[in-house]
């Protein structure tokens, strides 16, 4: 086996030296003040970014939905340009989420990349404003919602109270049943 030195010469004992590897590949770090948008149906919210070092020259970051509901989309920010003055401060992405039919809170992975960079992923939660349709619910149902809303663990088997489907019955059953049984909705 040989190696060559940066200068080109060859060595035919590579194992006798010193090498000192260097992690260019890894890049500057992003940094994100959140990693979780909540995003409400047919609105905006934002997060914000900005370089964990200086860079040694301006870094163009670019913006954009990698997969998941096509209702979240980058409103404003999806091209953002860190200087060697302006690395340390936050800069805003604008997020938003386009009315849709079902009534599911639904999830996208946003990536943040750029050359010099690493990538980063964070997720925008659509905050759904649809109905979810509430059925056959009663008193009993009711007195478990206060239950979970007082911070009680019900007794036995009461998934009839489970209006979201999930298994439990939660804080967001808890609010949904009382709304029904009042006639809120």
């Amino acid at each position: 086996m040989k190696a060559k030195d940066q200068a080109g010469n060859e060595d035919s004992d590579p194992a006798s030296r010193t090498f000192q590897i260097e992690d260019t590949a890894s890049g500057l770090e992003l940094i994100t003040d959140q990693d979780l948008v909540p995003v409400p149906e047919g609105d905006t919210a934002s997060f914000q970014m900005k370089l964990g070092d200086r860079p040694a020259s301006d870094v163009r970051i670019y913006i954009g939905v990698l997969s998941g509901d096509s209702d979240i989309r980058i409103q404003t920010g999806d091209s953002l340009t860190f200087t060697t003055s302006n690395w340390d401060e936050y800069q805003r992405v604008t997020l938003a989420a386009a009315e849709d039919e079902d009534a599911e809170n639904d999830l996208a992975t946003i990536r943040i990349d750029g050359e010099g960079v690493r990538e980063k992923e964070i997720t925008a939660k659509e905050i759904d404003n649809d109905d979810v349709p509430v059925v056959g619910f009663d008193i009993a149902d009711a007195i478990i919602a206060l239950q979970v809303l007082a911070g009680m663990n019900p007794d036995g088997d009461h998934l009839g109270a489970d209006s979201n489907g999930n298994g439990k019955v939660e804080l967001e059953d808890a609010i949904s049943i009382l709304q029904h049984i009042s006639d809120i909705r």
